[in-house]
């Protein structure tokens, strides 16, 4: 298998866009695949199918962990959306599992994983508590990595722009089941418009994200009337609208107009279109572009998106540009990582009692 066969950067550009899975259900009996080309997709999507099949017990180990204390908990992105809103649970692939719990009982919950074993990742914790990043990182004891979120939103400036409160996302959140195990994930109407948002923040440069959306609104559409409010309640009117233009010219799934037209102007969505035609999601490789930093500068309104946009496109010509914090990075030996270890445990502590006192 040599590392220049077309094939090979194939399956790898699949597995950098989170779509292994589909792609080799959709093409693993295809008469022009070769044994080797089909060994490699056979190969990624069994790599993608034990990751899920791990998530499972990982679920169930949370499920034990946290229900014996009465925390408060749910489950968004992969693992849940793989039950929720994909028609075979082993076409989603991902790499963690996210879970958000209360703020008030987030210390409650880094102590309960502790005591059952698992481990928490983070230890620059005079960062964390200074940033107040909205997450922290665990690993179960079988090898699962998890972010333990307690606001959808990490970075505390951007939960100024986006104020999403955990608690309504905890009394609207339903139940579904995985393996054996009961867990609670975000509403419909939370799911669509937190795909979006976390999509736009994130780059919007991946296949699985557009995946997802298009997804839900095959298999788990909320009514459209209740996912415009919550935009509007998150501030998150742009990132929907941007999200469903992406998907709609990408994935070719519908859209309500009237929908389309109560989230964005006209000019929006065409300038949205045509940075897609010039950037392409399915060609992105994570290098920069103008649809990646259009989506990253997304904020509450067109227009204060634009300025954000060009305020960052400077900035990025005179090598200063930072749209995402540094603290996002998770090398070890990088000081402004979470996994760097600076402060004590009075750090923690204070981090701790700060988010349980968030309202």
């Amino acid at each position: 298998m040599r590392a220049d066969d077309p094939f090979t950067a194939f399956v790898a550009h699949a597995r950098l866009h989170g779509v292994e899975a589909c792609v080799y259900v959709s093409l693993r009996e295809h008469n022009a695949l070769g044994a080797d080309a089909q060994m490699q997709l056979r190969d990624a999507y069994l790599g993608a199918l034990h990751v899920h099949m791990q998530a499972r017990r990982a679920l169930a180990e949370l499920h034990d962990a946290f229900d014996d204390d009465g925390i408060p908990w749910l489950v968004i992105k992969g693992a849940a959306l793989a039950h929720v809103a994909y028609s075979r649970t082993d076409l989603r692939s991902y790499t963690d599992v996210d879970v958000v719990v209360a703020p008030a009982a987030f210390p409650d919950a880094v102590r309960a994983l502790e005591r059952a074993g698992h481990t928490i990742l983070d230890q620059n914790w005079r960062a964390i508590r200074n940033e107040m990043n909205g997450q922290v990182h665990a690993r179960l004891a079988t090898g699962v990595t998890i972010d333990l979120h307690w606001n959808l939103i990490n970075h505390a400036y951007l939960r100024q722009t986006f104020p999403i409160d955990t608690m309504p996302l905890l009394e609207r959140s339903r139940v579904v089941t995985v393996g054996d195990t009961p867990i609670r994930t975000l509403s419909a109407a939370d799911t669509l418009v937190h795909l979006a948002l976390h999509t736009c923040l994130s780059g919007g440069d991946r296949l699985i994200w557009l995946k997802d959306v298009e997804q839900v609104l095959l298999h788990d559409q909320p009514a459209w009337p209740e996912a415009i409010d919550r935009a509007r309640e998150w501030n998150a009117v742009v990132a929907l609208a941007t999200v469903l233009e992406t998907t709609r010219s990408t994935l070719g799934v519908a859209v309500p107009r009237d929908a389309r037209r109560a989230l964005a102007s006209s000019w929006w969505r065409a300038l949205v279109r045509a940075t897609d035609r010039a950037n392409p999601v399915e060609a992105a490789t994570g290098a920069a572009s103008p649809a990646q930093m259009l989506r990253r500068a997304i904020r509450g309104t067109e227009r204060a998106t634009v300025v954000n946009g060009a305020r960052h496109l400077y900035r990025s010509m005179r090598g200063s540009a930072r749209l995402v914090p540094s603290m996002a990075g998770n090398a070890p030996d990088a000081p402004e990582s979470v996994l760097y270890p600076s402060g004590d445990a009075g750090d923690r502590d204070a981090y701790l009692r700060a988010v349980a006192a968030t309202r």
